[in-house]
C-alpha cells in the first residue's frame, strides 16, 4: 500500500522557490493500517499518549447509558483507546440482553396466541409489532456491538490523521452528542410517564377488577392476562420490560442521530480545512493528498451505513408506523384533558424527533458535496489531474 500524508497547516510540505520551479514534499512517515484503514499518524500523538477528543470518547455515555438498559453488550467503553474494546460471549451484559430478547420473544408470541384468537384490526395489531420490533432491536445492537470494536478502531484511524486541526471539532461533537442525548431523554421520560398516567385514569373504567393496579396491568397487557392468571408480581415485571423497550426506541433514535453527527463533523472539518486555502495555487500532491483523504471518509461512511443500517431502517420505519397510529387515534375522541394531554405531546414529539432524524441523516450528505464548490474556485493554473477527478 502506497504512503499516504495529510496536510496539517502545509506542515507535510516544503515549497522552495527557484525561479518558476518549486519542490515539494518532506520525508513521509510509514502508514499504520487498522481494519483495511489507512493513515499517518501525526507527530507527538503516539499511542502512549492517546487523545481524549475521538468519536470513542464522544458516544461513550450514550453507549454507558444503554448499556444500563441491556443494550450494546461490549467491553472496554470507558478506555480512550478503541482498541480497548471487546465483544464477549462469556461476559455478564452479554446475558444480560440475552435475557431481555428472550423475555420479549416470549411476549411477542403471547401476543400472537391473542390476535389468533380475535378479529384482527389495525390497532390490536400494536403490541405485536412493538414486542416484536424492539426485541429484533436488543438483538440488532447485539451484532452492532459485535462489530463495534473493528468499527471504532477504523474510525479512530481516520481521526487521527487530522488530530492537530480536529480538536475544536470533537469537542463541539462531544457537548452536541450529550445535548442531543438530554433533550431526548427527557423528553422521552415525560412522554413516557403521561402514557402511564393516561393509562391510570383509562384503567378506572375498567370493571371486573379488585382495584385500580390490576386494571391497569389487565388493559396494558392484555394479551398476556387473556393466556394467564393475574398477579401483581407478573405486572411489575412487564411494566418493566415495557419500559425497556420503550427505552430502546429512544435509543435507536438516538444513536443514528449521533452516528449522523459523527461523520458530518469528520466531513465539516475537511471542509473548513480545504476552504481556508480557496483560490491559492497549490501543488498536485495537496489534492492528491486530500483527494486521498476524501476517500477515507466516503470508505468510512459507507462502513457505517453498512453495519448499522438495519437500525437506521427500524428507526425510520417505527417512527412512521406510530405516527399513523396516533393520527388514527386522533379520531377517537379524548374524554378527558390527560388524555388528549398526552395524545398531543405524543403526536408532536414522534414528528420533531422523526424531522431530527432526518434532518441530522440528511446533513451528513450535504456536508459531503460541498468539496465540489471548493473545487470550482480553484484556479487556472493549478487545475490538475486529481481536481479533475
Amino acid at each position: 500500500m502506497s504512503k499516504v500524508h495529510f496536510l496539517d497547516e502545509f506542515s507535510g510540505y516544503r515549497k522552495v522557490n527557484n525561479g518558476s520551479r518549486t519542490t515539494i514534499r518532506e520525508t513521509v512517515k510509514p502508514v499504520e493500517t487498522v481494519a483495511g484503514s489507512f493513515t499517518e499518524l501525526p507527530d507527538g500523538n503516539d499511542r502512549d499518549h492517546p487523545s481524549e477528543s475521538t468519536f470513542h470518547n464522544a458516544i461513550k455515555p450514550l453507549i454507558l447509558l444503554g448499556q444500563c438498559f441491556g443494550l450494546f453488550p461490549v467491553q472496554g467503553v470507558t478506555f480512550p483507546l478503541a482498541s480497548s474494546l471487546r465483544f464477549r460471549i462469556l461476559d455478564f451484559r452479554f446475558i444480560y440482553t440475552c435475557t431481555i430478547i428472550l423475555t420479549g420473544l416470549f411476549m411477542a408470541l403471547v401476543n400472537v396466541y391473542w390476535i389468533a384468537s380475535r378479529e384482527i384490526k389495525f390497532d390490536n395489531m400494536s403490541p405485536i409489532i412493538w414486542f416484536g420490533t424492539y426485541t429484533v432491536v436488543y438483538a440488532s445492537f447485539t451484532v452492532i456491538a459485535k462489530r463495534w470494536p473493528k468499527l471504532m478502531m477504523y474510525w479512530e484511524e481516520v481521526e487521527h490523521t487530522i488530530s492537530r486541526r480536529s480538536e475544536k471539532h470533537q469537542e463541539n461533537l462531544k457537548r452536541s452528542i450529550k445535548r442531543a442525548t438530554i433533550i431526548i431523554f427527557t423528553l422521552a421520560a415525560l412522554e413516557h410517564f403521561l402514557s402511564i398516567v393516561n393509562g391510570v385514569f383509562t384503567a378506572r373504567k375498567c370493571k371486573n377488577t379488585s382495584g385500580l393496579v390490576e386494571g391497569y396491568f389487565r388493559q396494558s397487557f392484555p394479551a398476556y392476562y387473556f393466556a394467564f392468571s393475574y398477579n401483581v408480581v407478573s405486572g411489575c415485571f412487564w411494566q418493566m420490560l415495557n419500559l425497556y423497550f420503550a427505552f430502546a426506541w429512544n435509543f435507536t433514535d438516538s444513536f443514528v442521530i449521533t452516528m449522523s453527527m459523527g461523520i458530518t463533523t469528520q466531513f465539516r472539518q475537511f471542509n473548513e480545512y480545504i476552504r481556508q486555502y480557496r483560490g491559492q495555487v497549490l501543488p498536485p500532491e495537496y489534492w492528491d493528498d486530500q483527494r486521498k483523504y476524501y476517500t477515507a471518509l466516503s470508505e468510512l461512511m459507507s462502513t457505517v451505513d453498512e453495519k448499522i443500517g438495519i437500525i437506521t431502517l427500524i428507526s425510520f420505519s417505527m417512527n412512521l408506523y406510530y405516527v399513523c397510529l396516533q393520527l388514527f387515534n386522533s379520531v377517537i375522541p379524548s374524554d378527558t384533558f390527560i388524555r388528549a394531554l398526552y395524545f398531543w405531546y405524543s403526536l408532536c414529539f414522534l414528528i420533531g424527533r422523526t424531522v431530527a432524524v432526518s434532518f441530522f441523516a440528511s446533513r451528513i450528505h450535504d456536508e459531503s458535496k460541498k468539496p465540489i464548490e471548493e473545487m470550482r474556485l480553484i484556479p487556472t493554473a493549478a487545475f490538475t489531474k486529481e481536481v479533475s477527478v
